[in-house]
């Protein structure tokens, strides 16, 4: 049974760490309270260890139907959007900053800041029959947040994303999947679900530092923030602690003794 009070949550379940939106009267519209709520559960995992991968889903039958607008007389008016804006990147950001893997897990409606959401995990998977993205911004007479513009244009290119923040229109699973604002559509059902466990139990089996290390990298590459240099330090930096850690020396163990490494994360 649905949540009824608008919050963001968090269940634990071995490995994994499963964040829920949850305001399913609204669509699981995300209130300001609900940003906060993020980044605070973001930091906590952040100090969680045995944590190994998070799965971003929505209460019910929607993902998030972005900012709760009924909020915007108040909270988003000429004095204080900046702060608005500010608030929310916030919460994203924690998440993007996560050591580990994030998996946004997408049903039904995802607009507005739920693409926000969505952008800011390292992995997309959606429903093929229900999901749906748009970016309305432009019917509401705002700029998209700076940061979330720009995450949108790295994955799916200037035109595709000049084309969902133009025309403000909505675009369906097979359509995300094409321009790569998701990189799997599933059947709809319990297959979504299925399949997202799938990739849980993957990352989960492998080594955290490793993967920390990875993911450090691919996000300063893609961004294209350092420049060679310091790229090349940084990954020598992360070299450094994977080849000092005992998981190292269990996976080279394990290869030679044929069997699945047993990775501490440490």
């Amino acid at each position: 049974m649905a949540r009824q009070d608008p919050k963001i949550y968090m269940d634990v379940h071995g490995h994994r760490a499963t964040i829920t939106v949850s305001n399913p009267a609204k669509k699981n519209a995300i209130s300001q309270a609900m940003w906060s709520q993020l980044h605070s559960i973001c930091l906590e995992i952040s100090h969680m260890s045995h944590i190994r991968c998070v799965v971003v889903k929505g209460d019910g039958e929607n993902f998030a139907a972005g900012a709760d607008i009924s909020e915007f007389e108040l909270t988003r008016d000429e004095k204080n959007a900046a702060t608005f804006d500010s608030n929310t990147e916030a919460a994203l950001d924690a998440l993007i900053k996560l050591h580990v893997p994030t998996i946004a897990l997408i049903e039904g409606m995802c607009l507005g800041g739920g693409v926000s959401l969505a952008l800011a995990c390292d992995y997309r998977v959606a429903d093929a029959a229900t999901a749906r993205f748009a970016i309305p911004a432009a019917r509401l007479g705002i700029a998209y947040p700076f940061d979330s513009l720009r995450r949108l244009v790295v994955t799916v290119g200037s035109a595709h994303a000049k084309f969902l923040i133009f025309s403000a229109k909505q675009i369906d699973a097979q359509k995300a999947l094409q321009i790569n604002l998701v990189q799997e559509i599933c059947p709809s059902g319990s297959k979504t679900e299925a399949r997202v466990e799938e990739i849980v139990e993957a990352i989960s089996n492998n080594a955290p530092l490793s993967i920390a290390a990875s993911k450090t990298l691919i996000d300063a590459i893609a961004l294209e923030d350092l420049d060679e240099h310091a790229l090349r330090e940084l990954h020598e930096e992360v070299s450094k602690t994977c080849v000092a850690s005992a998981d190292y020396k269990e996976g080279v163990r394990a290869f030679l003794e044929r069997r699945l490494p047993q990775f501490s994360g440490m």
